[in-house]
């Protein structure tokens, strides 16, 4: 267990009144893979970057209490991080309008479960309004 600074702290409360919520890094890959190989390929990649990167494998008890702290997780589900989305938009300004949607969505969004949940999600999104010969998302 690791207690956290003046400004984690700070980060933490913030989160539990409602008024810190998430940050969001938005970009667009292509890949000669397949659709039915995105998945495996995405979890295996993501599976190296946790073992790579030990902050990706914490999660915050007490939030709520004068003592918060980073944890490590026990495990994680790789599965469980990440959300599929398939848009059904059939323009890009449709595309583009969708991920406004769910940027905004997921700003008024607090995070569940942070004693035993990772503190990021990945959201692969995929559009027909992205025409290509590579699988793009």
């Amino acid at each position: 267990m690791l207690m956290l600074e003046a400004r984690e702290q700070f980060s933490t409360v913030r989160h539990d009144l409602g008024l810190y919520r998430c940050v969001q890094n938005i970009a667009r890959y292509s890949i000669n893979h397949s659709t039915n190989d995105l998945l495996t390929t995405l979890e295996t990649a993501l599976a190296k970057v946790i073992l790579r990167h030990p902050p990706l494998c914490c999660g915050i008890i007490n939030e709520n209490k004068d003592d918060p702290a980073f944890v490590r997780l026990e495990s994680i589900d790789v599965s469980k991080c990440i959300n599929y989305r398939n848009l059904d938009s059939s323009t890009l300004e449709e595309h583009e309008q969708s991920l406004i949607e769910i940027i905004e969505h997921q700003h008024r969004q607090l995070w569940p479960d942070i004693h035993c949940q990772p503190l990021w999600k990945l959201i692969v999104i995929q559009s027909k309004a992205l025409p290509s010969e590579r699988t793009v998302f």
